[in-house]
């Protein structure tokens, strides 16, 4: 089954809470990051007026200037309890979201890319295409479909 975040009912653009269901494997969780967008997905504005008396009138120059997140840059969700995992943030955070997950035992790690989309919701699920098995049963069907 699919590793399925449930964004909480609480969360907003400074507070991020997930929980995370049908993880598979072992369960367990030692690590959950977060990547936003690499470019961010609004556009600050800024608009500086020059008036000069000009036989035309006043004259109105806008300045658009994109402001770039690091694509490479993972953040670390604090985990509040069980799968439930949050991140507080002083900016406001821009969706897509992509998670990352790290077993307790570190040996297996899964990216969820954009996962959580722009238009995200709190109380939203949102399904992922990974999956999380443990090493036994890959172990165990590979002894099984032996020839």
């Amino acid at each position: 089954m699919n590793i399925n975040f449930h964004v909480d009912a609480g969360a907003n653009n400074y507070y991020f809470s997930v929980f995370i269901q049908y993880i598979g494997g072992d369960g367990s969780l030692g690590k959950v990051e977060l990547r936003q967008v690499s470019y961010r997905s609004y556009i600050y504005m800024k608009l500086y007026l020059f008036e000069y008396l000009i036989i035309s009138g006043i004259h109105f120059h806008f300045y658009f200037y994109f402001v770039q997140a690091n694509s490479n840059s993972w953040q670390n969700m604090r985990q509040v309890w069980g799968v439930d995992w949050a991140l507080n943030s002083a900016d406001p955070l821009q969706a897509p979201f992509s998670l990352r997950l790290t077993t307790l035992s570190g040996k297996k790690k899964v990216t969820a890319n954009n996962v959580i989309p722009k238009n995200w919701y709190p109380n939203g699920d949102y399904k992922s295409k990974s999956q999380m098995v443990s090493v036994d049963l890959v172990s165990d069907l590979s002894h099984s479909l032996e020839f």
